[in-house]
């Protein structure tokens, strides 16, 4: 998004012919990408991206952060 010069970014979610996907920042220039079916509740899509959010931060941050 840096690159496009269109700001900070949030989350984001969206569709496409087969999946649901969902990004989020991780902590410095990484990022979070998770990936369900189509049919799959995007809540629950929207949980896991939270959690698998959380855990990176908290590794880069930790001694995994440490290895970069």
């Amino acid at each position: 998004m840096r690159d496009l010069q269109l700001g900070e970014w949030k989350p984001i979610t969206f569709e496409s012919a087969r999946s649901a996907v969902a990004m989020a920042r991780a902590g410095g220039d990484s990022l979070v990408v998770v990936v369900s079916e189509k049919g799959a509740p995007l809540g629950l899509l929207r949980r896991v991206l939270e959690r698998a959010q959380r855990t990176a931060t908290s590794w880069l941050e930790g001694a995994g952060g440490s290895a970069r």
